[in-house]
Protein backbone atom coordinates (compact mmCIF):
# COMPACT_ATOMS: atom_id res chain seq x y z
CA UNK A 1 0.00 0.00 0.00
CA UNK A 2 1.31 3.44 -0.89
CA UNK A 3 0.67 6.30 1.53
CA UNK A 4 -1.04 9.06 -0.43
CA UNK A 5 -3.04 12.27 -0.08
CA UNK A 6 -6.20 10.33 0.80
CA UNK A 7 -4.33 9.02 3.85
CA UNK A 8 -3.14 12.53 4.64
CA UNK A 9 -6.71 13.80 4.36
CA UNK A 10 -7.79 11.15 6.88
CA UNK A 11 -5.07 12.33 9.28
CA UNK A 12 -6.18 15.93 8.74
CA UNK A 13 -9.84 15.11 9.44
CA UNK A 14 -8.98 13.14 12.57
CA UNK A 15 -6.64 15.85 13.89
CA UNK A 16 -9.11 18.63 13.09
CA UNK A 17 -11.96 16.85 14.84
CA UNK A 18 -9.94 15.91 17.92
CA UNK A 19 -10.94 17.56 21.18
CA UNK A 20 -7.26 17.72 22.13
CA UNK A 21 -5.19 20.85 21.51
CA UNK A 22 -1.88 19.00 21.25
CA UNK A 23 -1.49 15.89 19.10
CA UNK A 24 1.34 13.50 18.32
CA UNK A 25 1.23 11.54 15.07
CA UNK A 26 3.61 8.63 14.62
CA UNK A 27 4.50 8.34 10.97
CA UNK A 28 6.81 6.47 8.68
CA UNK A 29 9.84 8.59 7.90
CA UNK A 30 9.71 8.02 4.15
CA UNK A 31 6.93 10.57 3.63
CA UNK A 32 6.71 12.32 7.00
CA UNK A 33 7.88 15.59 5.45
CA UNK A 34 5.17 15.39 2.78
CA UNK A 35 2.46 14.84 5.41
CA UNK A 36 3.80 17.67 7.59
CA UNK A 37 3.70 20.06 4.64
CA UNK A 38 0.21 18.82 3.67
CA UNK A 39 -1.08 19.61 7.17
CA UNK A 40 0.83 22.87 7.56
CA UNK A 41 -1.51 25.83 7.93
CA UNK A 42 -4.66 23.67 7.93
CA UNK A 43 -4.95 23.18 11.70
CA UNK A 44 -4.08 26.60 13.14
CA UNK A 45 -5.61 26.07 16.60
CA UNK A 46 -3.67 22.91 17.52
CA UNK A 47 -0.09 21.82 18.06
CA UNK A 48 0.53 18.81 15.81
CA UNK A 49 3.83 16.95 16.16
CA UNK A 50 4.89 14.22 13.74
CA UNK A 51 7.59 11.75 14.72
CA UNK A 52 8.85 8.31 13.79
CA UNK A 53 11.91 6.11 13.74
CA UNK A 54 14.80 6.24 11.31
CA UNK A 55 15.93 2.90 12.73
CA UNK A 56 12.95 0.54 13.07
CA UNK A 57 12.11 -1.41 16.21
CA UNK A 58 13.23 -4.60 14.48
CA UNK A 59 16.79 -3.32 14.89
CA UNK A 60 18.21 -3.47 18.39
CA UNK A 61 19.04 0.26 18.45
CA UNK A 62 15.78 1.86 17.34
CA UNK A 63 15.45 5.60 17.88
CA UNK A 64 11.66 5.44 18.03
CA UNK A 65 11.34 5.60 21.82
CA UNK A 66 13.64 8.62 22.05
CA UNK A 67 11.79 10.41 19.25
CA UNK A 68 8.39 9.69 20.82
CA UNK A 69 9.54 11.01 24.18
CA UNK A 70 10.88 14.13 22.49
CA UNK A 71 7.55 14.57 20.69
CA UNK A 72 5.62 14.36 23.98
CA UNK A 73 7.70 17.19 25.44
CA UNK A 74 7.51 19.22 22.22
CA UNK A 75 3.72 18.89 22.01
CA UNK A 76 3.44 20.42 25.47
CA UNK A 77 5.79 23.33 24.79
CA UNK A 78 5.44 24.35 21.14
CA UNK A 79 3.00 26.92 19.85
CA UNK A 80 0.16 25.95 17.55
CA UNK A 81 1.22 24.65 14.16
CA UNK A 82 2.64 21.52 12.56
CA UNK A 83 6.06 20.30 13.62
CA UNK A 84 8.39 17.38 13.08
CA UNK A 85 10.48 16.02 15.94
CA UNK A 86 13.34 13.69 15.12
CA UNK A 87 16.78 13.00 16.55
CA UNK A 88 16.42 15.52 19.37
CA UNK A 89 15.55 18.32 16.98
CA UNK A 90 12.34 20.24 16.30
CA UNK A 91 11.48 21.31 12.75
CA UNK A 92 8.64 23.52 11.53
CA UNK A 93 6.66 21.59 8.91
CA UNK A 94 8.04 23.61 6.02
CA UNK A 95 11.64 22.89 7.04
CA UNK A 96 11.32 19.16 7.71
CA UNK A 97 13.54 17.25 5.26
CA UNK A 98 14.74 13.65 5.34
CA UNK A 99 18.41 13.27 4.50
CA UNK A 100 18.60 9.62 3.42
CA UNK A 101 22.34 9.80 2.72
CA UNK A 102 23.08 10.71 6.34
CA UNK A 103 20.13 8.84 7.88
CA UNK A 104 18.65 11.83 9.67
CA UNK A 105 16.33 14.80 9.29
CA UNK A 106 17.79 18.20 8.42
CA UNK A 107 16.34 21.63 7.82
Amino acid sequence: MIFDDADREAIFQTASNSAENALIITHGTGTMDVTAQFLDGQIPDKTVVLTGAMRPFSLSASDGDFNLGSAVIAAQLLESGVWGVMNGRVFPAGALRKNTALGRFDD
